[in-house]
This record gives structure tokens, C-alpha cells and sequence, in this order.
């Protein structure tokens, strides 16, 4: 039986990360794009398996380039590779591969929390979506209680190394872990443009700010003292648990942070109900120019607890369900 993993976005990697390495690699096909680091990051986690990269984002240069330059072509180039390889099951955190597969008639899954995936078609092409629990389970969707983030950060999963430390020269807790995403892509076409430069000023030149810079074309907009970090980076999630704070202009590593128990501002424009659920405990904050610099000087003089941060992520272990666990599931049951 041979399951196809179409990933998208680079928070899919970790998405899918621990389902994938449980099963034979003969069993599995991964589909992606060219996409900034997305390729690179694949090739680093998955050294055994083929990555088979459909579609390219230097074509993208408005919404039709992408209709027609990327994602139509990938429906086809994806239809040849299900055939080919007799898939028999579909998983993904996006539609293009749903799609196909619902064409085919072969089953498919989305794991996701984005409320775009409620629209009409969307559910017609999927056998069914698991979405957290903020949304109540219905016709075709399946609710469970954790984000998907926690599929990999979970304590079960992830232990944070102090080696990170020495090799970047860091101290525990007296620097920030900063990312700005690119609008480029559906998801941000919509968002204000380099956003963390916009509040860049607020941050004293005195503070050590690591920086994940996705379009690294732009880097200039930026304090030349931040230390520009090169993805594939061997152990981010490390570097982010040890910060201060983690501050992101995209969502997924504005919850990553909080779920690591680190105090996190959100600074993008997505109303996302998956915030929420951190936003509540007081880990995940949201903010825009006019607010950063209060919550920010706020968040920077607290105290940071490393039994506060512990207590808060064993919380979460208790209370959530493991996502990795749910996915291999529903291939098992298949």
C-alpha cells in the first residue's frame, strides 16, 4: 500500500515528520513544491526517502501566475504520480492532492486548522478533515483536542538540547527568536509587507535577536546586528525553547513558541481560532505597531520560569491528544 503525503508549507514538514518516519519507506511517496527552503528542509528530514518536487514558486508573481503557472500544472503532475504508484491513501494539509484524489476515488485525508477548508468544495473533495476542537465535529469533519503543532512538539517528541547554546554563542533566556514570512503566498497575500521591520525600532539594539528570515532577498530592512539564521536549521525548536521570547509575523511559529512555553507575540493579520486556545493561557499574545512596543516591554522585563515553562507544557500533555498517534491511526484503520 503505498500513502502519498503532499506537503505544502514548511510547518507541514513537522506536521507529518513522526507519522512518516513509523512507516517502511517503500510505503511512502512525498510530494512538495519549490517553495523557499521548503525542498532543502525535506531533504534534510527524510534522507532516504525520494522527494518529488511538482510545481515552482518563481513563477509565482500574482494570484493567476499561481493558478495557472503552478497549481493547475501540479493537479496533473500529481495525477500521473498517484497512477504511477498505485497510491491507495492521501494525506495533506492543503486540497491540490485531495483533489486528485477524489477524482480517482481513492481516500483522503486533511489535517489541518484553517478555516478556509470549510468551504463547500473543499469538503466535497475530502473523505474527511480533523481540525482541533475549537471547531465541534460534524458532517465530514472530525474534532480533536490538541493543535497540530503538537504532533511534534510534544514532550514526547521534543526535548530541548542545551548544545544549541554553545554552538551559537547564546545564553539561556537573554535572547529573542524573531521570524518574518513572506506575503507571498495565499496565506499572507493579504498581510501588511515586512511587518517585524516595521517594529524593528521598538527592539533595543542592546537585545541578541536570532532571525529567520524566509525571503532572505530583503534582508536589508533589517538591524544589521540580528544574527540571520540559514535554514535548514539542525535544532530550531531548541533555539526557540531556550529565547526570551518568540515574536513571528506568521502564525504557525507564533504557536510553536507558546507550545514550547515561551511567551509569544503574533504580529500577522490572520484571525486564526487556533490562537486562541494559547492566547487564553496567557503564552501567546497578539500585536500590531501601534501596541508592540507595550507588550513587548512587558514581556521582555518578565521573569522567566523554567518550572513555569515545564508546568505549562506537561498542561498541555495532559490535556491534549497526540496528533502524531491520531494520523498513524487513520492509516492504520485504512
Amino acid at each position: 500500500m503505498k500513502v502519498l503525503f503532499d506537503i505544502y508549507h514548511l510547518p507541514q514538514v513537522n506536521l507529518f515528520k513522526n507519522s512518516i518516519r513509523e512507516l517502511e519507506k517503500n510505503e511512502v511517496i512525498i510530494t512538495t513544491v519549490n517553495r523557499g527552503k521548503l525542498v532543502k528542509v525535506l531533504e534534510f528530514e527524510f534522507p532516504e526517502n525520494e522527494i518529488v518536487v511538482l510545481g515552482d514558486y518563481k513563477y509565482n508573481k500574482g494570484f493567476f501566475s499561481m493558478l495557472f503557472k503552478i497549481i493547475i500544472p501540479r493537479l496533473f503532475a500529481l495525477s500521473k504520480i498517484i497512477r504511477k504508484n498505485k497510491v491507495k491513501l492521501v494525506l495533506s494539509s492543503s486540497y491540490q492532492s485531495n483533489v486528485v484524489a477524489r477524482l480517482k476515488g481513492i481516500p483522503n485525508y486533511i489535517f489541518t486548522d484553517d478555516f478556509r477548508v470549510f468551504h463547500p468544495y473543499i469538503k466535497w473533495v475530502t473523505t474527511k478533515i480533523y481540525m482541533p476542537s475549537f471547531i465541534k465535529a460534524q458532517s465530514k469533519i472530525a474534532s480533536f483536542h490538541a493543535l497540530k503543532e503538537w504532533s511534534y512538539l510534544s514532550p514526547k517528541y521534543f526535548a530541548p538540547d542545551e548544545e544549541v547554546l554553545n554552538e551559537n554563542e547564546l545564553v539561556k533566556k537573554e535572547y529573542i527568536f524573531i521570524r518574518e514570512v513572506s506575503t507571498e503566498s495565499l496565506n499572507y497575500v493579504h498581510q501588511l509587507k515586512n511587518i517585524v521591520a516595521k517594529v524593528a525600532v521598538h527592539i533595543n539594539e542592546d537585545i541578541k535577536v536570532l532571525f529567520s528570515l524566509e525571503n532572505k532577498g530583503e534582508r536589508e530592512l533589517y538591524p544589521s546586528n540580528w544574527i540571520l539564521l540559514n535554514e535548514p536549521i539542525k535544532d530550531i525548536h531548541s533555539l526557540m525553547y531556550y529565547s526570551k521570547c518568540v515574536i513571528s509575523s506568521g502564525d504557525s511559529m507564533a504557536r510553536e513558541g507558546a507550545m514550547l512555553g515561551v511567551r509569544s507575540m503574533y504580529l500577522g493579520e490572520r484571525d486564526m481560532p487556533a490562537n486562541e486556545m494559547l492566547i487564553k493561557d496567557g503564552f501567546l499574545v497578539r500585536a500590531n505597531f501601534d501596541d508592540f512596543k507595550k507588550k513587548f516591554d512587558h514581556i521582555i522585563n518578565e521573569t522567566n520560569s523554567t518550572e513555569v515553562q515545564k508546568n505549562y507544557r506537561n498542561k498541555l500533555k495532559n490535556e491534549w491528544i497526540d496528533v502524531s498517534d491520531l494520523i498513524l491511526s487513520t492509516i492504520k484503520n485504512y
